[in-house]
């Protein structure tokens, strides 16, 4: 009873990193960090790219688009609102 408890134990531990790990010759990265990366470095750049044009934007209907997109990236990240 005891092998089989182990038995399971590391399958389920090869399951789970197989399906959550990135590895290569020299270094091993879990999936769900790389994808949390991206999406940081990518809202950063459209948060960084949109404020830089509105500073330097004059013309206020262009600005609209700008706005948009920082109010976009930004509710991406936001939680829900939630009664307690």
């Amino acid at each position: 009873m005891e092998h089989d408890h182990k038995s399971i134990e590391v399958e389920s531990e090869l399951q789970f990193q197989h399906q959550n790990l990135y590895r290569s010759c020299c270094l091993q990265m879990d999936k769900r960090f790389v994808l949390l990366i991206m999406q940081i470095t990518i809202t950063l750049i459209i948060v960084i790219f949109s404020i830089f044009k509105l500073v330097l934007t004059a013309d206020c209907p262009t600005t609209n688009v700008y706005i948009a997109l920082i109010s976009t990236a930004l509710g991406y990240w936001l939680p829900r609102p939630s009664l307690i």
